[in-house]
C-alpha cells in the first residue's frame, strides 16, 4: 500500500506502473510527462483530498479510480473508470484556462 500525503512528480515520458499495489492520495499527484498506470486487477487508486494534476500526461486504471475528495484538474486522458462521490473535477490548469479531461471507461 503506498500513501502519498506529500508530492508525487511523473515528468519522463515512459510508464509509472503500480501492480498491485493500493495508492491513496491525500497530497498532490502531478502527471507532466507519461503515464501514472494502475496495472491490475489487485491494485488501486483513491483520493479522499489532495489533487490529481493531469499536466501533459495521463492516468490508466485496471480498476475504477476513487475520487471522493479533492480534486482532479489538467488537460489529459484518464483511460479507464472514475467514480466521482465528492470530488471536484475542473479541466484546465487554473481557473482562467480552459482544458479537456477525456475519460475512456464507465
Amino acid at each position: 500500500s503506498i500513501v502519498n500525503a506529500g508530492a508525487l512528480t511523473v515528468a519522463s515520458p515512459g510508464t509509472l506502473t503500480f501492480n498491485g499495489a493500493s495508492v491513496s492520495n491525500s497530497g498532490t499527484i502531478s502527471l507532466n510527462s507519461g503515464t501514472f498506470s494502475i496495472a491490475s486487477a489487485g491494485s488501486s487508486l483513491s483520493q479522499g483530498g489532495g489533487s490529481i494534476g493531469l499536466n501533459g500526461g495521463n492516468l490508466a486504471s485496471a480498476t475504477t479510480i476513487s475520487l471522493s475528495g479533492g480534486t482532479l484538474t489538467g488537460d489529459g486522458t484518464i483511460t479507464g473508470g472514475l467514480n466521482n462521490s465528492g470530488g471536484v473535477v475542473a479541466p484546465g490548469t487554473s481557473a482562467d484556462s480552459t482544458g479537456i479531461i477525456r475519460i475512456t471507461g464507465s
